[in-house]
């Protein structure tokens, strides 16, 4: 796996994760479990890593429920780290 570029200074990053991540990526992709570790994602976004949130369950499961409003914490995180993108 090739490094990325850094991400630009005025970069910020909200990271939400699935409690059952890292079995999703070694099943689908065949990843090791230090790829597919939420700490591989905190490392790789380093100072522009301003929030994240673990939310129960599979990593599909969790992503749907996230991307149709239907997380409570997941919205309710993710509004609070907008509105202080925007500040």
């Amino acid at each position: 796996m090739q490094p990325l570029a850094p991400l630009p200074a005025p970069t910020q990053v909200f990271a939400a994760f699935a409690s059952e991540r890292e079995d999703f990526f070694l099943r689908s992709f065949g990843a090791a479990p230090e790829e597919s570790d939420a700490s591989t994602v905190r490392r790789f976004y380093g100072t522009a890593m301003r929030d994240e949130v673990v939310i129960d369950g599979s990593h599909l499961e969790v992503g749907v429920r996230c991307a149709t409003g239907r997380e409570p914490l997941f919205a309710e995180r993710l509004a609070a780290f907008l509105a202080a993108v925007i500040e």
